[in-house]
């Protein structure tokens, strides 16, 4: 059995009580600073609604985006990247095995176009977000004519779902989906 790893709370963001909706997410970044112990975070904020998504990206990643998806990478030659992005009329899952055959339907409906995609593995609530089961795929394919390895994490809710991306080199997978499911802890709605 894995283990379920649960978000930490950060300075300056913290959980709300109800859960989320579906409203229009706006993932241009927009960055602010949090201190923590004396020590300053630079952190982004993302609106939906009347709330605020709170991330601390990886230290030293480059934030960019546009209201329809935000993007992270590490320095402009990497091919590392991440994306966030949110999709509207969703249902809550059953997480039973028809509702889990549901959700790997809306990951293929999310995922860009692959060439030879396969479907490597699959991970039921590898963290909760605000007391919300998630689950995860990882995917092999061609990506810009190389073989790329593509973890999606999934945050189904009623009625909305978040869509979370890594996307990198085979060679550079490892390190960094383990960096990315770290930087998830910093991902809070105010």
């Amino acid at each position: 059995m894995k283990p379920v790893l649960k978000i930490a709370l950060i300075a300056g963001c913290s959980w709300g009580l109800g859960s989320l909706w579906a409203a229009p997410v706006d993932f241009t970044p927009r960055p602010f600073v949090t201190e923590l112990d004396g020590v300053k975070f630079q952190d982004i904020k993302f609106i939906q609604g009347g709330q605020e998504i709170c991330y601390r990206p990886l230290q030293g990643w480059v934030a960019s985006g546009s209201p329809e998806v935000a993007r992270f990478r590490p320095d402009s030659e990497s091919a590392v990247r991440v994306e966030f992005t949110h999709s509207d009329g969703t249902s809550a899952p059953a997480w039973d095995e028809e509702g889990v055959k549901d959700l790997r339907q809306r990951a293929m409906a999310v995922l860009p176009p692959v060439q030879e995609l396969k479907l490597l593995s699959e991970l039921r609530s590898p963290l909760q977000m605000n007391g919300h089961a998630t689950i995860a795929f990882t995917y092999s394919g061609v990506l810009f004519s190389q073989k790329y390895k593509i973890y999606l994490l999934l945050l189904p809710l009623e009625s909305e779902q978040f869509n979370f991306f890594l996307y990198a080199p085979e060679k550079d997978f490892d390190k960094a989906s383990k960096l990315f499911l770290s930087s998830l802890f910093g991902l809070q709605w105010k």
